[in-house]
């Protein structure tokens, strides 16, 4: 208990001068015999209740000027403490970078002006000149195509002669590929238009594997019964396949095996008819050749014809090539003089713009090294003297204005949970305002939700603490919440203290409800107005003793530093 009051009296003599928000002078008595010092809250109707803590005072608006390169201090024109207007010069600052980089951008500036007019010249000349050579060889390709449509026209008079007397051959050509594949389906009977037949089991029994790869020679020539395309190379290549297929179907009569339902007679029709068509087919594919690549009586080759047309045409292409590469030529050209006009152009404006982009920074960085208030206040610090070489971030002044203050309290959830911004909330003895920002989350340092309060009080300083009062909204059912510490439990009664207006101490029992976190419900014994303890109760041993009331700071300090009193209700 000694240690206690040791610690109420230190916070007592601590909070007296804090709680000095009027200029009124408070003398306080000490007492002769120090009373049992409480901790109070009042009970307001419908379940509302007032809670005190210690608010920080801190300035509204503050802000630390910063050098932003590396510069030497050469006058302080203001001192810690004194009043500046917004604009006002507090520091100059002096730096030989900024002075050369100025000069340099003069001389730049020049060259870039002269530069750019040089350019724009040379690019009037170069673009005159390319214009020249694409308006003639745009004439020399126009001539190359008239002179090439009248060449091509005889050529193509020449190849088609050809291409008739060919188109005879292929058609002949298609019927013989039809008629042998038709035959040779029908011996080996590998479509659905036949019905296998008791003789083809001795087909090319003396060498099955020669059976099953003509059946699939015949299987992939089938569709060229019906050949619907006239094309020389698809006709020439249907041929010889037909050709394979006829020689592997001959192959398989040749090592077929007479007797039973394969007599030797219809063996020998079979391979006759095959040889047949295999003449056939082979005399058609030495048509089609000489047609294609060799001379025959009374008409030109197609090869022949195909390759002096060919010819013609490449000739006639190379030359139209020629006349249209130079045409392209020289659009490019004239496209690269108009581009390299435009970028040399550009280039110069560039760099035109870069010298006087540079002789503008050059002028801010000047203005920079004369350091002024960015608004009307207070010199609260200036960290730097003259001939001090500062870097980038070094802070040369701290300014702050205390014609609004910020007033910072940290609240517990359970005291958070009752308030809003917009409450009001009193400050020191006789000030009040209202609560303008509540944090949303819990402070990670003191686990507590951070409450601001814009507040001017010409008594008041930045860096001073003063006691704040909240008052907490009802409950949902106007139910009284006390902390757990203000209730004594023991095994006749539940009871609280309660403190008089003459400051003597009353036992009042009291009905218990529901515990919520740190707090719990007291549903019967209190009423609207009375101050119950909340701290410090521990010390009262009978009812109609005196007590001392704690200031608002004191009460939040002793909540503070008693933990033991937090954890529950006391027992005795």
């Amino acid at each position: 208990m000694d240690s206690k009051l040791k610690i109420i009296a230190c916070v007592l003599a601590l909070a007296m001068p804090l709680a000095a928000c009027t200029p009124a002078d408070t003398e306080v008595a000490e007492p002769a015999d120090p009373l049992p010092v409480v901790t109070v809250q009042d009970i307001a109707a419908g379940g509302a209740q007032s809670f005190s803590v210690l608010g920080e005072v801190t300035a509204a608006q503050s802000a630390d000027l910063t050098a932003e390169f590396r510069a030497t201090v050469t006058q302080v024109l203001v001192r810690p403490g004194d009043a500046v207007r917004r604009g006002e010069r507090l520091l100059r600052l002096s730096s030989d970078s900024i002075s050369t980089s100025a000069s340099t951008a003069s001389r730049t500036l020049g060259l870039a002006k002269q530069s750019l007019t040089e350019t724009e010249l040379a690019s009037e000349q170069s673009i005159a000149a390319a214009k020249i050579v694409l308006t003639q060889a745009e004439t020399a390709l126009s001539n190359r195509l008239i002179e090439n449509e009248l060449s091509k026209t005889a050529a193509d008079e020449t190849l088609e002669t050809a291409k008739n007397s060919l188109e005879g051959t292929i058609a002949a050509t298609k019927v013989v590929i039809a008629n042998a594949v038709a035959t040779a389906d029908k011996i080996l009977r590998v479509s659905n238009n036949y019905i296998d037949a008791e003789y083809t089991s001795s087909l090319g029994a003396l060498n099955a594997p020669k059976k099953s790869v003509a059946e699939l020679a015949v299987k992939e020539a089938l569709p060229l019964r019906d050949l619907s395309s006239s094309d020389y190379a698809t006709v020439l290549a249907a041929a010889q396949q037909t050709e394979e297929m006829l020689s592997l179907t001959l192959a398989v009569l040749n090592t077929s095996v007479s007797g039973g339902s394969l007599s030797e007679t219809v063996l020998s029709g079979f391979v006759t008819s095959i040889n047949t068509q295999l003449t056939s087919v082979r005399s058609n594919l030495t048509s089609l050749a000489k047609k294609k690549n060799g001379a025959s009586a009374g008409s030109q080759s197609i090869a022949t014809a195909e390759a002096q047309y060919a010819s013609t045409i490449a000739s006639l292409q190379t030359a139209e090539d020629a006349a249209r590469q130079a045409v392209f030529a020289a659009k490019t050209a004239l496209s690269a003089a108009e581009r390299q006009a435009d970028l040399s152009a550009t280039s110069a404006q560039t760099q035109l713009s870069s010298a006087r982009g540079s002789a503008t920074q050059s002028s801010i960085n000047r203005n920079k090294l004369l350091i002024t208030a960015h608004f009307a206040g207070t010199v609260a610090d200036i960290p730097v003297a003259v001939g001090d070489e500062v870097n980038p971030g070094t802070v040369l002044a701290r300014l702050e204005n205390e014609d609004s203050l910020k007033l910072i309290a940290y609240l517990t959830r359970s005291q958070a949970a009752g308030i809003a911004v917009g409450d009001t909330v009193q400050i020191g003895s006789d000030a009040t305002d209202v609560i303008t920002a509540k944090a949303a989350v819990v402070d990670p340092t003191t686990r507590k939700i951070k409450i601001e309060i814009l507040h001017k009080n010409q008594y008041l300083a930045s860096g001073q603490f003063v006691p704040l009062v909240f008052t907490s909204a009802s409950s949902a059912h106007g139910e009284i919440l006390l902390p757990l510490p203000a209730v004594h439990v023991t095994s006749s009664d539940d009871f609280v203290w309660v403190v008089t207006d003459e400051h003597l101490a009353e036992r009042r029992s009291v009905t218990l409800g529901s515990i919520s976190g740190s707090e719990i419900v007291i549903t019967t014994g209190l009423e609207p107005g009375d101050r119950v303890v909340v701290a410090g109760g521990r010390q009262l041993k009978d009812a109609g003793v005196e007590v001392a009331i704690a200031g608002a700071a004191v009460q939040a300090a002793a909540l503070a530093v008693d933990p033991a009193e937090t954890a529950a209700p006391v027992t005795e």
